[in-house]
């Protein structure tokens, strides 16, 4: 399995290493991509370091300093092949039942999975239902992607761009009758660095 953990980068190194730390827990293979926006990165933190952080590449971006125009900049960037996306965004951290979803990565013809997660730290659970798969209702956290199967579908710069991402894709995937998967199990974190 080739996964691509994608991590849009505004914080300090602090918050990087405590994302790198839940990653090599769950000792699965990833491949890591940390993308900022470069000047205004340097203007608040200095040079992004990527140094000690296996497997992980840097990915420096200069255009419009939005949020999505950084997961577009890694969808842009890298090429496209058999990997799986996902995103940890800097103030989150992997769950460790993460690695229990990558099975049903396995499975012919599934292009996505959408899973619960963790909302707080009281374990307040945010529920993978039917219904709850919509804008205001899921997080970027809560998704994987096969890359090949996102094509041309880029993020809108908008507020709740994530939830828009998931639900034009899912209507693509419908359109292809190719599955997205809805695995009512915890999976991941949300905003866990800030519990």
């Amino acid at each position: 399995m080739n996964l691509h953990i994608v991590t849009p980068c505004t914080r300090d190194r602090g918050f990087l290493e405590r994302c790198y730390a839940s990653i090599r827990a769950l000792e699965i293979p990833y491949s890591w991509f940390i993308v900022t926006h470069q000047p205004s990165y340097v203007q608040q933190h200095g040079l992004l370091d990527v140094q000690g952080f296996e497997h992980t590449q840097a990915l420096l971006y200069e255009g419009e300093n939005r949020w999505n125009s950084l997961l577009n900049w890694y969808l842009d960037s890298v090429a496209i092949g058999d990997q799986w996306v996902v995103v940890l965004d800097d103030d989150n951290l992997m769950h460790p039942a993460f690695s229990r979803m990558l099975p049903f990565l396995e499975i012919e013809g599934v292009a996505g999975l959408v899973f619960s997660q963790q909302i707080d730290a009281a374990g307040s659970v945010r529920r993978a239902l039917p219904g709850c798969i919509y804008p205001t209702k899921v997080d970027q956290a809560q998704f994987i992607v096969r890359r090949s199967a996102i094509g041309g579908l880029r993020y809108w710069n908008i507020y709740r761009g994530d939830g828009y991402f998931l639900l034009e894709f899912r209507i693509r995937m419908d359109i292809e009758r190719r599955q997205v998967l809805l695995i009512d199990q915890v999976a991941c974190n949300y905003n866990a660095q800030m519990w």
